[in-house]
């Protein structure tokens, strides 16, 4: 049944909603990411906090099916934080937004995920246009069910710099003739088109290299500027939906075969499981600290202090 949806709104909503009714365990993030459109944006993204942006013109170019595996793909990155992941590594941006993709993606195409087409407008080689986006592992000749710091490191170690300015990676398959210069194995510039050729040549997963959004330890682009200081959720709010919906996943993982990703299974229960540094370690390092502070003192030795020097503070 063909539903006419008057406006981008009633497909923003309706993407939602068939977000939820294909991976129901994922529900709290899609619907706890707090909506801000930006006209002209020309993707989705998310930022570190919770806030997604969306184009509202993409109404004319996504099926709902299309913009509903989207949110729960940007859902991915806030769910597994991998802003946070990025500055822990001390990432380089646009690689690490290519890796949180493949770690992503490889799940959802295992769930049945069909990502919007390719447009001429996302610079890709014609013959690429009409293809379904979506960076995967098997297009940066990796295998699936990876984090995505060895994805990273996979990239890292491959890259090499590109006459543009941009990053070249090897891509899979067998060469066929890109735009840019080089034989032999595919690699994708730093704006997602072929630079030597490829069958798997790496592109962006939407948009027009604009990556998605802070939230995915990309850059901030220039429309997260214009998202107001008090939209968005605080670190503990964050918390609390990740453990939401890593409980969802476990439940609906151990009913029977179920079609939760394996990936996905494992995520919940790295989350649920016991933390890797006893609460008791972290506690009397706190309570150390606190004993041990005195206001105005910032240079500490360790050798006993005086009696006579006490007058002093």
């Amino acid at each position: 049944m063909n539903i006419q949806l008057k406006s981008p709104n009633d497909w923003f909503a309706a993407g939602r909603i068939m977000a939820c009714h294909k991976q129901p365990y994922f529900s709290a993030a899609v619907m706890g990411l707090v909506p801000y459109a930006v006209p002209g944006f020309g993707t989705l993204g998310v930022t570190e906090r919770g806030v997604l942006l969306w184009d509202p013109e993409l109404s004319k170019k996504w099926t709902v099916e299309g913009l509903a595996w989207v949110l729960l793909h940007e859902a991915g990155h806030y769910l597994r934080d991998h802003a946070g992941r990025r500055k822990q590594c001390a990432a380089e941006h646009r690689l690490w937004n290519i890796a949180g993709d493949a770690e992503i993606n490889d799940d959802l195409i295992n769930a049945g995920a069909k990502f919007p087409a390719f447009t001429a407008e996302d610079g890709v080689e014609a013959d690429r246009v009409g293809q379904p986006s979506g960076v995967t592992p098997g297009a940066l000749g990796c295998d699936d069910g990876k984090l995505c710091e060895e994805y990273y490191a996979h990239l890292r170690k491959n890259a090499k710099q590109a006459p543009g300015g941009g990053v070249s990676m090897p891509g899979g398959g067998k060469g066929k003739k890109g735009k840019g210069a080089g034989k032999g194995k595919g690699s994708a510039s730093g704006d997602g088109a072929a630079a030597g050729g490829g069958e798997e040549a790496l592109v962006p997963q939407t948009g027009q290299g604009k990556g998605c959004g802070s939230g995915a330890g990309s850059e901030p682009s220039e429309a997260e500027a214009s998202v107001p200081a008090s939209l968005g959720k605080s670190p503990a709010e964050q918390k609390r939906v990740q453990r939401e919906v890593a409980e969802a996943v476990r439940q609906a993982a151990s009913k029977g075969r179920g079609n939760v990703p394996a990936g996905l299974a494992r995520w919940a229960e790295d989350v649920l499981g016991p933390p890797r540094i006893p609460w008791q370690q972290k506690l009397a390092r706190l309570c150390r600290a606190a004993a041990a502070y005195r206001p105005g003192a910032g240079d500490y030795r360790y050798d006993r202090p005086s009696r006579r020097q006490g007058v002093f503070g």
